[in-house]
């Protein structure tokens, strides 16, 4: 009897030692299951812009308004409405033939004085040399000079009516101060234009604004000089750049949007009246904290990154700013060299057990 109970107490005594060493391995087990796998991603350090955007218009930076410089009657028109024309392009003739009459009176009267000046100076230069030899008076040599300068001064003023006669004519060719379209024209062959009166009315596409409206919570962040990314859908992939010239002092009551010009050269065919969309960079940091954005996730809190400490994953909350491309900017809550969770950050709580692999990225 002694034999059978040894022999039978052992397997019991092995029975028992087999079942708690599976006890402790299957609770490693279970430990190692629960903790969520996770990468980890490191802080970086870049450039962010901080950018509004708004739709608008592109119109003329200058609509000049061609005025006669000189009067007269209308004898060739060259272009009409809706026609492209180049600065210095002529645009319409005024008749010049009263003008070309006082030219000519004008230009024989700087001759005959040119005359008279010639003789009188050759009459000072002899009298000087009969000053000296005691011939004539020096009286006589005084009234001979007196009468040089004032030929002289009466020939000067004759050279500027002429050329005042001239200039006139040069501007009844009336040109296009700028390379545009003709957008009014107030002129027709044989009107009589007088001198100031509006002729043409052009716009021009050099110099371009782009007139676009935003929300009036943005009235303390737009500046004059800030810098305007600017596209068009009439030129698909093209981008000009600007600034912004002004500001309306009013804000619409209508739609509560406060306006701004920003001006900008036409970088191609861009047109006055098109639609623009705009991007205004209302700031800049050149050393933001960027995280990936799949590092931020939403929790009771607030935004939350998580950080390991010995294993467990730590939630802290941050406060967030621009996103770049698939990272976001990290304001405030985290410290540029504590990586964070990234695969599997959706799935943590605040000390919930990780495990650790390598990124992917």
């Amino acid at each position: 009897r002694l034999t059978l109970v040894a022999t039978l107490c052992l397997p019991g005594v092995l029975i028992t030692s087999g079942c708690g060493n599976n006890s402790e391995a299957n609770g490693a087990v279970d430990e190692s299951i629960s903790a969520t796998l996770i990468t980890l991603a490191e802080p970086t350090v870049g450039p962010v812009e901080v950018i509004e955007s708004s739709v608008g218009q592109i119109t003329s930076k200058t609509s000049p308004r061609i005025a006669a410089e000189a009067m007269g009657r209308v004898i060739r028109i060259y272009v009409d409405a809706g026609q492209t024309v180049e600065r210095g392009q002529k645009l319409a003739q005024l008749d010049t033939k009263d003008l070309e009459l006082q030219r000519d009176a004008a230009d024989a009267n700087v001759k005959r004085l040119e005359a008279i000046v010639n003789n009188l100076d050759r009459l000072v230069t002899r009298n000087r040399k009969l000053v000296e030899q005691n011939f004539i008076s020096e009286a006589m040599l005084d009234e001979a000079e007196a009468q040089l300068a004032a030929q002289s001064a009466a020939l000067n003023s004759a050279q500027s009516q002429l050329a005042q006669v001239n200039e006139q004519i040069k501007k009844t060719a009336i040109r296009s101060p700028v390379n545009g379209i003709v957008e009014n024209r107030k002129i027709s062959v044989g009107d009589f234009v007088a001198m100031g009166q509006g002729v043409f009315e052009i716009s021009t596409d050099e110099l371009l604004q782009a007139r676009l409206n935003f929300p009036e919570t943005l009235s303390t962040s737009l500046k004059t000089g800030q810098i305007v990314r600017l596209t068009t859908d009439t030129s698909p992939g093209q981008v000009a750049e600007g600034t912004i010239s002004e500001i309306l002092p009013n804000i619409n009551i209508g739609n509560r949007a406060l306006q701004v010009i920003a001006e900008f050269n036409n970088p191609g065919n861009w047109r006055p009246g098109a639609s623009v969309q705009g991007e205004v960079v209302i700031d800049a940091r050149e050393e933001a904290l960027l995280v990936p954005l799949r590092s931020v996730v939403l929790r009771p809190a607030g935004r939350v990154v998580y950080v390991i400490e010995n294993g467990l994953a730590k939630q802290k909350v941050v406060q967030t700013g621009v996103r770049v491309g698939d990272k976001i900017e990290i304001l405030s809550g985290l410290d540029k060299n504590t990586e964070v969770a990234l695969d599997g950050a959706g799935f943590l709580s605040h000390e919930a057990q990780v495990r650790i692999q390598e990124s992917t990225q």
